[in-house]
């Protein structure tokens, strides 16, 4: 998929939507491994932001149009800040449950069941985990 914004855009959006969000990604302050989590989370995004299907919106939110979407009725999700539930959901696994933790907080973050998710064409999950990694990480 040819890109529709040039990488420098790209980054301008991304900070945009950092600003927004309010999150820390400045990797030059952050310990190595986690710079580099944080590093990894920041291209795959770019890479959406450039093809035009990760976008910014002036209202904050993110939107994502699925590259493989399995199910007629989602093609796009609408990313928001969470409210502390996600964090209350996130609870109610265990610590080797981590799958089911992040399609609950990404399941907060969309308004959608977590159930979704594991329905989800992996490419396009990788994409949500990412989100969901970075305001949690940041």
């Amino acid at each position: 998929m040819p890109d529709k914004i040039d990488v420098t855009m790209a980054e301008a959006e991304f900070a945009r939507f950092a600003e927004t969000w309010d999150l820390d990604v400045d990797a030059s302050t952050m310990r190595d491994e986690d710079a580099d989590n944080m590093e990894s989370i920041k291209r795959r995004m770019l890479r959406h932001i450039a093809r035009g299907t990760l976008r910014v919106e002036d209202d904050g939110t993110l939107e994502f149009d699925l590259a493989y979407p399995k199910m007629e009725s989602l093609a796009t999700l609408r990313f928001s800040v969470p409210g502390g539930d996600a964090l209350l959901k996130w609870d109610r696994f265990k610590d080797q449950q981590s799958v089911h933790k992040i399609n609950e907080f990404i399941g907060a973050m969309t308004g959608q069941p977590a159930a979704v998710f594991g329905k989800m064409d992996v490419r396009d999950l990788k994409v949500c985990q990412a989100v969901a990694r970075l305001f949690l990480d940041s």
